[in-house]
């Protein structure tokens, strides 16, 4: 019994804090009208559904900067491609007329390496421009800007009066190295500053890795052999430094091709249908290098050396073709990839947004419907209790609906129709007892004439009775008697009369008044 009666204490106290917490905001809310509150309600709820549109958009948004960002990057990469197949080309061309202008008058061999050499400057140039101009396009970041400065300072003095004036071992090597190895520093400080390095999707970054680094280091390896060993399979023999450096190339060309195997195998195995292209270009570009690499090694790294410089040429030229035009593909490959995310993003979010900015209006379009019924079933209310309270009784509004508010105002009709009625109904009856004190008052008066009749045969009695006093005392008193009791009666009458009268007043007020208020 006793946990009984303390649960309705509980109950209480809970409801007690219930309230106390809410009471705050009830007499906030209580300060708005009933449709104003669905406003703040709505409001409250569009609130965290624009935040909610806000982080989606931004989100989006965010992602398209990252791709263009990237593909801001790769533009940038093809134009540094030119140019990194001018320079590698000038460096062969150095390294061969170097190995053939041993006498002298030179040789036509000579010559014509000579004429690459120069013919390669303007070449040069214009990639230099096409690369500059591709940065300020692109809007690159300040450390692009001062690797590319340091690689425009560096691209000097790879024309044949320079290089006239050095050996090509190590002088001229050296030159060609330090310029290439700055398009290599300005091809990753690219690669990082536009977010490439970063790339969420591994064919896409396993695309950056091979066009990055794994095959421009390939060709650089490869054009580093040729430059080394020109002079020695022109000479038809090797020094002993010369024999360790070209072995030595030899075998970071084959860590080199290791590693660009390892990149492609793995992108290989989650190759999309649409790179097909690229991995059938990396296939005849690996039988290539299977191809030519044995040539050399057959012809260079044998017991004697067996190639011809025009054969040693046509190898490392068909090694270094092939290895750059697959980067130039893998470049291409890698742009097409973000076009194709760029486009499936903007496919994702448009249906997306489309259908959340319907929701949005249809959301708006119900709320001002809600809107429009709370308050015109308001209004009806508010309508109905205003007449009651002036007393007009004919007001009648339109429902419309079946909500709660719709039910009142059809509950409030019926009871306005209900009340006039039976104050018709009142005032029918009034009129009908009006008509009844009308008749009572002709009766009244019809008593009192009979009553003034009888009274005066009453006193031709009383006065025949005087005469007759004599005769009878008696009857005289008789008579006496009879007339005060006539008179007596007579006042009755009247005072009856007068109340009749005053209460047919009062009824034909009361009738006034009751057809005012039903009219």
């Amino acid at each position: 019994m006793a946990s009984v009666c303390s649960d309705p204490a509980g109950v209480h106290g809970e409801s007690q804090d219930m309230n106390s917490l809410l009471s705050p905001g009830m007499r906030l809310m209580g300060h708005f009208g009933f449709a104003r509150k669905f406003q703040v309600l709505f409001l409250l709820f569009m609130l965290p559904l624009a935040g909610s549109a806000w982080v989606i958009t931004k989100e989006y948004s965010n992602k398209l900067d990252v791709i263009s960002g990237e593909q801001s990057g790769v533009r940038q990469l093809l134009a540094l491609d030119d140019l990194n197949i001018e320079l590698a080309a000038q460096r062969d061309h150095a390294a061969r007329w170097k190995a053939a202008d041993i006498l002298r008058e030179p040789t036509p061999a000579a010559k014509a390496a000579m004429a690459n050499v120069d013919a390669g400057i303007p070449r040069i140039i214009k990639a230099l421009e096409g690369v500059d101009a591709a940065l300020k396009r692109e809007n690159a970041p300040a450390d692009t800007m001062t690797r590319f400065k340091a690689l425009q300072a560096a691209v000097t003095g790879l024309d044949t009066a320079s290089l006239r004036t050095v050996g090509w071992w190590p002088d001229g090597y050296e030159r060609f190295t330090t310029v290439l190895n700055l398009v290599q520093a300005l091809r990753e400080q690219i690669a990082m500053d536009s977010g490439l390095i970063l790339d969420p999707w591994l064919e896409t970054y396993m695309l950056m890795q091979l066009s990055t680094q794994q095959v421009p280091d390939l060709i650089e390896r490869i054009g580093r052999l040729s430059s080394v060993g020109q002079t020695s399979v022109a000479s038809g023999q090797f020094s002993l430094q010369s024999r360790l450096q070209m072995r030595d190339l030899r075998g970071r060309i084959d860590d080199s091709k290791d590693q660009m195997q390892k990149a492609a195998s793995l992108l290989l195995s989650k190759l999309p249908e649409q790179l097909q292209p690229w991995a059938d270009n990396y296939a005849a570009v690996k039988q290539v290098l299977e191809t030519e690499l044995k040539v050399i090694d057959d012809g260079v790294f044998g017991g004697s050396i067996k190639l011809k410089p025009e054969e040693f040429e046509k190898s490392i030229d068909t090694l270094t073709g092939s290895t750059a035009g697959l980067r130039r593909q893998s470049l291409d490959a890698l742009n097409g990839r973000l076009d194709y995310y760029h486009e499936t993003s903007n496919m994702e979010f448009i249906p997306m947004a489309v259908i959340f900015c319907v929701l949005v209006i249809m959301a708006i379009y119900l709320f001002a419907c809600l809107q429009s019924s709370i308050r015109n079933s308001a209004s009806g209310i508010t309508t109905l209790a205003e007449s009651l309270r002036d007393g007009n009784l004919c007001v009648e509004v339109a429902v419309q609906g079946r909500d709660e508010l719709a039910a009142i105002s059809r509950a409030l009709n019926v009871a306005v129709v209900q009340l006039r009625n039976s104050l018709l109904g009142v005032n029918q009856e009034t009129v009908r007892v009006g008509d009844a004190v009308l008749t009572l008052n002709a009766q009244s008066s019809g008593t009192l004439t009979e009553v003034e009749d009888q009274q005066q045969q009453i006193s031709q009695i009383a006065a025949a009775a005087t005469e007759l006093a004599a005769t009878s005392q008696g009857v005289a008193r008789s008579c006496e008697q009879a007339s005060e009791s006539a008179r007596h009666t007579r006042r009755i009458a009247e005072q009856s009369s007068q109340d009749s009268q005053r209460t047919t007043d009062s009824i034909q007020q009361l009738n006034e008044r009751l057809t005012e208020t039903a009219a």
